[in-house]
């Protein structure tokens, strides 16, 4: 940036000192200055105020004004002053673009996504971790285990097999809590029940032959 204004201010001191400066530009060389000195600070500016690039676009507009009045002053001086913009440009937004994750914006900024990642992982290991523990506690309760409602199920409840508690779902409506419940179906992701009638244990021990 201290080329570019350098540059400048060599040119607007050669213009200043020609003869067409001396007939009546001396107000075209004060309003390049003032656009020119602008347009830097409020590059500068761009980099540590969130403005959403309004700022930026302020900063492209007084450069472009002081390049015009640099061609009312001169021709030659305007010129010279568009090819050392279209050289420094490059150099000016590679300067920006290693400032900026410096700055206290820039710094927030990359720390506010890289924490909606982490937090995004994590919520997706967690489904994943949890679906993973349901799957292998599906699995591992048998067809035919009998146990008993801890909760109502509506048709979802909490029941009790083989010691351990497991979310179930009724597939005979609503069952109440307490009754006793008998394994029908596990799918690898659900654990269905239905109502153990009471009488069906002991018809199966008759059914069995006597010694």
């Amino acid at each position: 940036m201290a080329m570019i204004s350098t540059a400048w201010m060599t040119l607007l001191a050669q213009a200043a000192g020609s003869p067409t400066a001396q007939t009546g530009t001396s107000e075209h060389v004060i309003w390049a200055v003032v656009l020119l000195g602008m347009a830097v600070a409020l590059f500068l500016a761009e980099l540590f105020v969130p403005s959403g690039g309004i700022i930026g676009v302020l900063s492209a507009l007084c450069l472009i004004g002081g390049i015009v009045m640099l061609f009312w002053i001169d021709t030659t001086v305007g010129l010279i002053g568009s090819i050392v913009t279209l050289i420094a440009l490059p150099f000016a937004f590679a300067a920006a673009l290693w400032i900026w994750p410096n700055t206290l914006i820039g710094r927030a900024l990359m720390l506010g996504e890289s924490d909606a990642t982490e937090t995004e992982n994590d919520t997706l290991n967690g489904q994943s971790s949890s679906a993973l523990r349901t799957s292998q506690h599906v699995q591992a309760v048998a067809v035919g285990v009998e146990g008993k409602a801890l909760t109502e199920l509506r048709p979802v409840g909490i029941c009790l097999l083989d010691g351990k508690r497991y979310e179930c779902l009724s597939i005979a409506g609503i069952i109440d809590p307490g009754t006793p419940v008998k394994v029908v179906a596990a799918d690898g992701m659900q654990i269905k029940v239905k109502p153990l009638e009471r009488g069906s244990s002991q018809e199966e021990l008759s059914a069995k032959p006597q010694q």
